[in-house]
């Protein structure tokens, strides 16, 4: 979960009981209005949790495989990182 001080790992358990308290708290439904009470939130273990759910649906798998490759931390940015840091130390021997 991305926070103000950087990621944080959430466990597994506080993942599993976060999606099935917004499933409960939208009346047992999957639907887009999940997406609507995940950036609400909820706390969780002390920690408030919030804006975990980019897609709910048909479109959700695409978005999720489209998500893994872009931003910050996608991994085109990765390898762009981990290309530089070998570049400069190529240069450096």
């Amino acid at each position: 979960m991305q926070t103000e001080n950087g990621p944080e790992l959430l466990t597994q358990k506080s993942l599993d009981n976060y999606i099935n308290a917004l499933i409960d708290k939208n009346g047992g439904k999957v639907d887009s209005n999940l997406i609507a009470l995940d950036k609400e939130g909820i706390t969780e273990d002390g920690k408030v949790i919030k804006g975990l759910i980019a897609d709910v649906g048909k479109t959700a798998r695409k978005t999720g495989e489209q998500m893994h490759y872009v931003g910050q931390f996608g991994s085109i940015q990765m390898a762009k990182n981990e290309k530089n840091d070998l570049s400069g130390k190529i240069q450096q021997d």
